[in-house]
């Protein structure tokens, strides 16, 4: 059963994150303060590194859902099911809307302003 681990590159051992059976696609913010993952039921989880908690966890109906992209300044995170505010997880685009069906990839431009998809 996959579960995420998360170590200091100083350090040898790396610790399991409790709550994180099944996960899949994890990606560090870009100030490392916090993290996303997937599960492999569909779930989107975004945990405080420090606290080693959740801040949030929503359904997303897609049961291979990866964490894809986080933009430069961490406000959005882009997966399978569309595009998220980080804070409050409110989905603010629907890929499927767009005719974009389980994207394979996305990337977000440096200022944030765009994000690309394949």
């Amino acid at each position: 059963m996959p579960r995420l681990y998360i170590r200091r590159l100083d350090q040898l051992t790396a610790t399991p994150l409790a709550g994180t059976d099944n996960a899949v696609g994890p990606f560090f913010s870009p100030d490392g303060k916090w993290l996303a993952s997937s599960d492999q039921d569909g779930y989107l989880i975004r945990w405080d590194v420090a606290a080693r908690q959740p801040r949030w966890r929503i359904k997303t109906n897609f049961p291979d859902n990866v964490c894809l992209a986080i933009s430069t300044d961490g406000r959005w995170l882009a997966v399978r099911a569309g595009v998220y505010e980080s804070d409050t997880a409110r989905r603010v685009l629907n890929f499927e809307l767009m005719h974009i069906v389980h994207p394979e990839g996305t990337a977000f431009s440096a200022d944030g302003l765009r994000l690309a998809c394949v």
